[in-house]
């Protein structure tokens, strides 16, 4: 079914409908709510279900707010990221790890202004789950292709992130919207202390190679194989956490829906 055009329609309907659209305590909206002459209702009588598609777009324009773009913000800087840790030019190291710290940031200002401006919402939630999980599984794929970490470890990390997702999925369908629980969030914690643990180790190893100094290569080898421990700890913590969830709301996940 073809969408009409914004423009065909009242400024006064759409400033309507936008209007009801936020109210999260209209489920279904009629035309009888509108305050439109019969002149202005006429052209509507072959469209009603524009009603719904304002609806939605002021649904949408209403979950753009700050939280939820620096929330998006993440997946966009992951790419970045990536492309910088690919490239070898002079200090392109040191700007994928700021990069990094700046979405790690990001992580901690949504929650941040989402509760100071009131902004708390299950589609946040969700997408700050989500973003986390593009953006450091994206940055594990890119320290695989480099040699510092094994693919199977960051497969187990990949299987858990996807069941827990579709868990968090299901449960959404289900009218149940799952918090991140502190195993989770220290899960996180280690993912982030050994991803920027390597980026560490890449500025010593190329934007600071020029310098003949004994400390750097010493720094270097300390930060890499600092990040390949907490890596190994990131993965039992990854796995730990994912039985925790199955463990509290794998029940509501494999229970049968009641019958109509």
């Amino acid at each position: 079914m073809a969408l009409v055009p914004r423009s065909v329609f009242p400024k006064k309907l759409i400033v309507q409908l936008e209007h009801l659209g936020n109210s999260h305590s209209v489920d279904t909206l009629s035309f009888a709510s509108l305050t439109l002459s019969s002149r202005e209702r006429e052209p509507l009588k072959n469209f009603s279900f524009t009603v719904l598609y304002f609806r939605k777009l002021a649904l949408l324009s209403a979950a753009m707010n700050l939280p939820n773009i620096l929330t998006l913000a993440r997946i966009p800087m992951m790419f970045v990221i990536v492309g910088l840790m690919r490239v070898d030019f002079q200090g392109a190291a040191s700007m994928a790890f700021v990069l990094f710290v700046l979405a790690g940031l990001t992580d901690w200002a949504d929650g941040y202004y989402a509760r100071k401006l009131n902004k708390v919402s299950n589609f946040g939630i969700l997408m700050d789950a989500l973003s986390d999980k593009i953006l450091m599984l994206g940055l594990m794929i890119a320290l695989v292709e480099t040699g510092k970490v094994a693919i199977f470890l960051v497969l187990l990390i990949l299987g858990r992130e996807l069941m827990i997702t579709g868990l968090r999925l299901v449960a959404a369908t289900k009218g149940v919207v799952m918090s991140a629980e502190s195993a989770g969030k220290q899960k996180t914690v280690t993912q982030i202390l050994a991803v920027g643990a390597f980026l560490v180790a890449d500025i010593f190893t190329k934007d600071l190679a020029g310098l003949e100094a004994t400390w750097v290569g010493t720094a270097e080898n300390v930060f890499y194989w600092l990040g390949k421990g907490l890596f190994w700890l990131c993965v039992v913590m990854t796995l730990y956490s994912g039985v925790g969830y199955f463990k509290k709301y794998g029940a509501l996940a494999f229970s049968e829906d009641d019958k109509q």
